[in-house]
């Protein structure tokens, strides 16, 4: 399972996946209709980083160097989670302030809506990590 979830043909099929989920959210207007639905693509999103950077570092095995036991992985890909979702939160901040009339947002909710947002990015990686560390024991096993 270890290699399929850092496939290059899942990380692409994971991306994709979370494209066309987010592109029918905004065309059937899901995100004003069904309040949590974002928190399902910050899940995934955190899953795909994690998946990503394990394909990353196993291309470029000398540039993404951490320790290959459990908690060295575990806080790899907690934290790559949390950079990349911390710039995503301050990406949408940067929407509503430059682009949302006074008042008003456009990208982000309000504070329980950006922890909410954190918490499913890291749950993500949270749950890539498990999976990718019991899989990775089950193939060592495997004839």
């Amino acid at each position: 399972m270890a290699t399929f979830i850092t496939s290059s043909r899942f990380i692409l099929s994971l991306i994709i996946l979370i494209f066309v989920l987010n592109s029918l959210a905004l065309y059937s207007g899901w995100y004003t209709t069904t309040n949590p639905i974002d928190k399902l693509y910050h899940v995934l999103g955190g899953f795909w980083l994690g998946a990503l950077l394990f394909y990353l570092r196993r291309v470029w095995a000398g540039l993404i160097v951490f320790s290959d036991s459990f908690w060295g992985r575990m806080i790899a890909v907690l934290a790559a989670a949390a950079l990349v979702g911390l710039g995503w939160e301050f990406f949408e901040f940067g929407i509503d302030t430059l682009l949302a009339p006074p008042g008003t947002h456009i990208a982000q909710g309000d504070l329980v809506d950006t922890m909410g947002d954190l918490a499913g990015d890291l749950f993500g990686a949270f749950i890539f990590a498990l999976l990718y560390t019991f899989g990775s024991r089950e193939q060592k096993k495997a004839p």
